[in-house]
């Protein structure tokens, strides 16, 4: 579990009372979540008085500067007033805006594995393609899937056809009689591989291969689920709903609760 997953557990509540709410809903909803959380951060840390008096002066200046009729020497100074009174606002609200985003951060990191895939099916096969580490002989009769039936899928030693292990049971890969990998049979991500940096941010739900293994990474072929029927494919997944919701909120709040 990375830093960015410790807050997974509350959401999985907070989720798990929206009972049986279809998930576009579902993500309306967390969308709202953001939105009001974040304008009601940002208010809360920034300097509202500040940004809405450096707001002013800009509009004051920009209406001189719309109306002037001088010469371009005598406007310069005003011009550069305006931008360094644009600079001073952009810095008022850069620190409050970026602490604003780090409750987003941990909300998407889980949102990516809650609402990313489809959960796999009991005894459905899958695609469990492997890379294996460059010139190394690799040996797949060395390795075997346990609570899984093996399937053949194609003539390619590197790509094992597998099905999906019960509920209740985990599905492992073993190398001989030593377990390499452990997964969850309800934690699923596109790939496992070896642990890398940002795991510590950011982990993995499905476990790392060990360091020393031959093999770097395997690819499932999980099916991406889609939360929306229309439009081009990259409107399907969660974060078009999630996105377009949380902008919206986002605004709407900024003006409820009038915020500079």
């Amino acid at each position: 579990m990375g830093l960015f997953d410790l807050t997974s557990p509350i959401f999985n509540l907070l989720d798990s009372l929206m009972f049986s709410l279809p998930e576009i809903f579902k993500l309306i909803i967390w969308g709202l979540i953001a939105g009001y959380g974040s304008m009601w951060l940002f208010r809360r840390f920034s300097n509202q008085s500040k940004i809405q008096s450096i707001k002013s002066k800009v509009k004051a200046n920009q209406k001189k500067m719309a109306e002037f009729e001088g010469e371009m020497s005598d406007l310069l100074p005003l011009v550069g007033q305006t931008l360094k009174l644009a600079f001073k606002q952009l810095g008022s609200a850069l620190g409050p805006a970026l602490l604003v985003s780090i409750p987003v951060i941990f909300m998407l990191a889980w949102m990516s594995n809650h609402y990313g895939l489809e959960q796999p099916v009991e005894k459905q096969a899958y695609l469990a393609e492997v890379h294996v580490v460059t010139d190394v002989n690799f040996q797949p009769d060395l390795y075997s899937w346990e609570n899984s039936d093996k399937v053949r899928w194609g003539s390619d030693d590197q790509a094992w056809g597998i099905t999906w292990p019960a509920e209740n049971k985990d599905l492992l890969l073993n190398k001989g009689k030593v377990n390499i990998l452990n997964i969850q049979s309800d934690s699923i991500s596109p790939l496992v591989h070896k642990k890398q940096w940002w795991n510590s941010l950011i982990g993995n739900p499905m476990g790392y291969l060990p360091d020393d293994s031959e093999i770097e990474q395997i690819m499932f072929n999980f099916e991406a689920k889609k939360i929306l029927e229309i439009g081009p494919s990259w409107m399907h997944g969660w974060m078009f709903t999630f996105f377009i919701a949380f902008l919206v909120f986002s605004l709407a709040f900024k003006f409820i609760l009038r915020i500079a």
